[in-house]
């Protein structure tokens, strides 16, 4: 007679992958605050998950601080237009001429504006002016006889004054009282679209670039020590590290978020979920049942 055998159980359903992956990304902003068991499991996924939700984050972010920097910006170059208005009607400030990028101004040099700290704003032509203390005027301008020098909170650019003529298309650029206006909005949307280019720049590409090399360095030293340690594990773990410490950085900066701190706090932050991910896979190792190799198929009650 022909043996029976029991049929297949049937495989247990799976999920779909869209949906598993639409919810490893939006625990994403959240579990790797506190938990070695989110680091555990994406250590061991695929590294252009974490790529992918660094990216999108990373311009989030930037969408966010661009529109801080954007009511800040505006909202100081109106306070301060008042000043500059207040010190035309005082005859206070000379009449400036720029044209094909040189600038000249028809009264005393170096002229200081506006100085209410933590704003700055001056003209310098003859280049007489002390260098500005970033570290009590945290944004301002500065107006020199060849550039335009713009800093906000960490940031400096030195815009040439032939560029922005070239980019404008004005020239001559005559500054007067009647014209201070229009000039002085002209230049707060030139240091707010300066300033998001480069927070876009610092938190993709030197955030990326900087967890890139120090991941190197991370996973050559476990090398040494653990033959089969990998970089793909310790860059993950990096990336996502970066969720606490940008959040850490913008709350001790008030929703902004310094340049650089959130990688100060990195570093701490990425070393203890590195830690905390391979106990929790030594401990889920250590639970995992051992298959006993004596153990035999038990036969069908039906086999003949």
């Amino acid at each position: 007679m022909t043996n029976i055998k029991n049929p297949p159980p049937p495989a247990p359903a799976k999920a779909s992958g869209c949906l598993v992956g639409i919810g490893q990304f939006a625990v994403s902003w959240i579990l790797p605050c506190f938990s070695p068991w989110f680091y555990a499991g994406a250590m061991r996924r695929r590294a252009r998950q974490a790529v992918g939700f660094f990216i999108i984050f990373s311009l989030l972010l930037t969408i966010w601080q661009s529109v801080i920097a954007a009511n800040l910006i505006y909202r100081t170059t109106n306070q301060s237009l008042i000043y500059i208005a207040n010190a035309y009607a005082a005859g206070q400030v000379p009449t400036i001429v720029i044209s094909h990028g040189i600038a000249e101004a028809y009264g005393p040099q170096p002229q200081v504006l506006v100085t209410d700290a933590p704003v700055l704003v001056a003209t310098d032509i003859a280049g007489t002016l002390p260098p500005v203390d970033r570290e009590r005027y945290l944004y301002g301008c500065v107006l020199t006889r060849t550039s335009l020098r713009v800093w906000y909170q960490g940031f400096y650019e030195e815009l040439s004054l032939e560029g922005l003529q070239q980019l404008t298309g004005l020239d001559p650029v005559v500054i007067v009282s009647s014209t201070v206006s229009n000039y002085g909005a002209l230049l707060a949307t030139a240091l707010w679209l300066a300033v998001s280019i480069l927070l876009f720049v610092w938190n993709t590409l030197a955030q990326f670039g900087f967890v890139l090399v120090v991941g190197l360095l991370i996973a050559g030293v476990l090398s040494l020590a653990r033959p089969a340690a990998r970089f793909r594990p310790v860059l993950v773990a990096g990336l996502y590290a970066l969720v606490p410490a940008t959040y850490l950085s913008l709350i001790l900066t008030r929703g902004f978020g310094y340049p650089g701190l959130a990688l100060v706090l990195l570093i701490p932050i990425w070393a203890v979920a590195l830690l905390l991910a391979w106990a929790v896979s030594r401990r889920r190792q250590e639970l995992k049942p051992v298959p006993n190799p004596e153990a035999r198929e038990p036969k069908s009650d039906l086999a003949a």
